[in-house]
């Protein structure tokens, strides 16, 4: 025991006795300095403290850790537990109870598991989403990528820094949201409007022109995705652009036979000929239309 509460006490190098009758001390400075550096403490990690007294050796692990980290400090005296949740007040991150530190330990050993498994699910999401782009066509792979950049990045996150626990999961879950809004955005529009497109050449077929060749602009090439065997190519793989009513003309008198062709909407009123032009329909963002035979 000191001689007082005066604190300068605790700065030698002597193992501090907390109640003498029961043979409980605070541990010498020197030899609970040398085993928390072997123990590799660092700012951000989660320590649990078992029989932490009265909170001393407490308060310097909570000061290694920083507020990024967390202790939680148990002893099965009451008292003691107290009197360490009163010294250890002004650390916010440091949290005190009564026990002999099974349940924190427990809990402390698999609390990382779940922020590393939703990392790993993040990843392998972002990883199947790439794979399926590059093997069906259906969506470019650079589109895919730029989508799933979000969640990726934040799976990796979770994975590699998993103690902290509340940023990992953060991330994996606004990385979800960001990945998820842009699919709608990209993806879901994208298909929404090659469904329309299919219905569009779906009205043109019962119309007569399942056979028709079909002309599309570059900026919509949903086309072909349902009729690629249709749509007219140039000399370098591009859809070939056929876009004046006098070249749409010369082509379908070339071909001698009638022809389709996709056109932006708002460019509709130029192709507004009814002795050239027969509108067949539109979807609201490109309009198909079918040329008609000169006499």
């Amino acid at each position: 025991m000191t001689d007082d509460a005066n604190p300068r006490h605790v700065y030698h190098d002597l193992a501090v006795a907390i109640d003498s009758t029961r043979n409980l001390y605070n541990g010498q400075p020197s030899l609970i300095a040398r085993w928390l550096d072997d123990a590799g403490l660092g700012e951000g990690q989660r320590v649990v403290h078992v029989g932490c007294g009265a909170g001393y050796f407490t308060a310097l692990m909570a000061s290694v850790v920083g507020p990024t980290g967390r202790v939680d400090a148990v002893d099965v005296d009451a008292g003691l537990a107290t009197q360490a949740a009163v010294n250890l007040a002004a650390w916010r991150w440091v949290s005190v109870s009564v026990g002999n530190g099974a349940a924190r330990l427990a809990s402390g050993a698999g609390s990382r598991w779940p922020v590393i498994a939703s990392g790993f699910i993040a990843v392998a999401l972002a990883g199947g989403g790439i794979y399926y782009a590059s093997n069906s066509g259906a969506v470019s792979v650079r589109t895919v990528v730029l989508i799933s950049l979000p969640i990726l990045l934040a799976g990796l996150f979770a994975v590699m820094w998993s103690r902290f626990v509340t940023a990992a999961l953060l991330a994996v879950g606004f990385g979800s949201v960001l990945t998820l809004g842009l699919v709608v955005r990209f993806v879901a529009v994208e298909f929404a409007q090659r469904q329309s497109t299919k219905a569009l050449l779906a009205v043109a077929d019962s119309r007569g022109f399942a056979s028709a060749p079909l002309f599309i602009r570059r900026d919509d090439r949903s086309p072909e995705f349902y009729a690629s065997s249709r749509v007219v190519y140039g000399s370098d793989g591009e859809p070939e652009r056929l876009e004046a009513i006098k070249d749409i003309v010369a082509e379908t008198k070339s071909r001698g036979q009638r022809i389709l062709i996709l056109v932006p909407l708002e460019d509709l009123d130029q192709y507004k000929n009814p002795t050239y032009i027969e509108i067949i329909g539109d979807n609201g963002t490109h309009a198909l239309l079918a040329t008609k035979l000169g006499k």
